[in-house]
């Protein structure tokens, strides 16, 4: 059970996501079908995008800054151009390296500072930044975890209040089912915990035989008033499980 992908654990995986709405931004300046966030697994078989253009667009997706580290330093240049800007130590990375086969596409970039870059390649350049090594203390880690409104009776302790921006759960009329959906301006609520990394796993692992559970993926919300980084558990489909 434990090689289940939402009880392991991954650098890339702790990112936070990037909300649809900015992704939708970024794809009407780049004039670009579809705009996606990175994928923690890397891509080698998508389609490759001309680098000029692609390193470009993932530079604006996210923001200028690191992904990893969130450190971004930019001016502005003279020029028509929104998209002109000069950036000082950030690069464009390849999750899966392109030795390894992998391809110029938005699955598989990322924006990191050449301090995070030099840590993939000190990583026998295996496209994932060093990690420090699992110590005894490991699995005290803290994190919140957003819990699925049907499961959140099921826990005990303190239940703290959170909103997703740009998120809305609506009920889908042909899956009869409530799906949590990407809505510009929209707030979608949610019960969260704070729990280590051991509890995380008991909690996933009880919820397994009642929950499409496929993964999670990490977004950026506010809990109780703070911006934090929680895990939203998610279905095969990648949506976040209402």
């Amino acid at each position: 059970m434990l090689e289940h992908p939402a009880l392991q654990e991954s650098v890339f995986k702790d990112i936070p996501r990037l909300p649809e709405v900015r992704l939708m931004d970024v794809s009407g300046m780049f004039k670009i079908a579809k705009v996606e966030d990175f994928d923690p697994s890397g891509e080698s078989r998508g389609k490759n995008i001309p680098w000029q253009t692609i390193s470009r667009a993932v530079l604006l997706r996210d923001d200028y800054r690191c992904r990893v580290c969130g450190k971004g330093t930019f001016t502005q240049v003279d020029s028509a151009d929104i998209y002109d800007k000069v950036h000082f130590d950030l690069e464009v990375h390849h999750i899966v390296p392109r030795k390894d086969g992998g391809n110029d596409s938005f699955r598989n970039l990322i924006s990191l500072c050449s301090e995070c870059h030099r840590r993939t390649f000190s990583n026998k350049y295996t496209g994932v930044p060093v990690r420090k090594s699992m110590d005894l203390f490991f699995f005290e880690k803290s994190i919140f975890l957003a819990l699925p409104p049907d499961e959140a009776p099921n826990f005990s302790g303190h239940l703290e209040k959170g909103i997703l921006k740009d998120y809305q759960r609506i009920f889908d009329q042909e899956s009869s089912r409530y799906v949590v959906v990407p809505m510009r301006g929209a707030r979608l609520e949610f019960s969260a915990m704070r729990v280590t990394l051991e509890d995380y796993r008991r909690m996933v692992a009880g919820m397994l035989h009642s929950l499409e559970i496929a993964d999670y993926s990490t977004y950026s919300a506010i809990i109780s008033g703070n911006e934090e980084k929680c895990r939203f558990l998610t279905n095969p489909s990648g949506s976040i499980i209402a």
